[in-house]
């Protein structure tokens, strides 16, 4: 029995490092895949925009980077390093409803974020900051529920 347990805990530890059993990215080689989030609310400058829509990482169990399209923008918003980058749009590939992005993001542009608020606050997770040279208020709520 010893010998067992023994055995049983080597191939856990092993299946672990190798990310067999408990994968922590869903990144394969040099993309990044994203889905969208249910149900958030997005205001720009107090108002919701015509065409968005919020994706989060496979990968990101606790939506510290989500990924704005605005438009035609991609942004990438780190809430952890309170970073903004913009993806360039011909580097975004759509497959259904999901996304696929580079995930080495250091050639993406780095937007001058300030203000920032990441709290939750009850039903739901806010992100709020200011894109500062565009001077664009920026507003998003998502649903604790949906995350």
């Amino acid at each position: 029995m010893k010998q067992f347990i023994l055995t049983l805990a080597c191939a856990l530890a092993l299946c672990s490092m190798a990310g067999l059993l408990f994968p922590v990215q869903t990144q394969a080689g040099d993309t990044a895949t994203w889905v969208p989030l249910l149900a958030p609310i997005l205001r720009i400058d107090g108002d919701p925009p015509k065409d968005w829509n919020l994706y989060k990482g496979r990968w990101d169990r606790d939506d510290k980077i989500v990924l704005l399209q605005w438009g035609k923008r991609y942004l990438r918003v780190d809430t952890h390093a309170q970073e903004v980058r913009e993806l360039d749009p011909s580097s975004v590939t759509r497959q259904k409803n999901k996304l696929q992005t580079p995930s080495d993001v250091k050639s993406a542009k780095v937007l001058a974020a300030s203000d920032w608020i990441v709290r939750d606050a009850g039903s739901v997770w806010r992100i709020h900051f200011v894109l500062s040279d565009e001077n664009h208020d920026v507003d998003i709520n998502i649903p604790n529920a949906a995350r």
